[in-house]
């Protein structure tokens, strides 16, 4: 099942460092943003890291969320395009 489409599970890597797994087609999509860590070519974790404030799996998909639709790929994430319905 899917946390929010395109993605399959979040989990803690460490105290601050977050595991984002994507479903296996987006992977190439992902592969040299800034702020994401793919530490394994053939893997789908993507590793993101949050700020010690709000620490928590909600906190690391909503990074993740703004990565991705900085980056124009949002549509795969459900992430609103910008202009109204833009995510603030």
């Amino acid at each position: 099942m899917d946390i929010c489409p395109g993605v399959t599970e979040v989990r803690p890597v460490t105290s601050r460092i977050y595991g984002i797994r994507v479903r296996r087609q987006l992977i190439s999509k992902l592969v040299k943003l800034p702020g994401l860590h793919h530490a394994n070519p053939r893997s789908d974790l993507f590793c993101v890291e949050i700020g010690s404030m709000d620490v928590s799996a909600e906190a690391a998909l909503k990074k993740f969320r703004e990565i991705v639709a900085d980056a124009g790929l949002g549509r795969f994430f459900g992430v609103p395009a910008p202009g109204k319905d833009a995510m603030k």
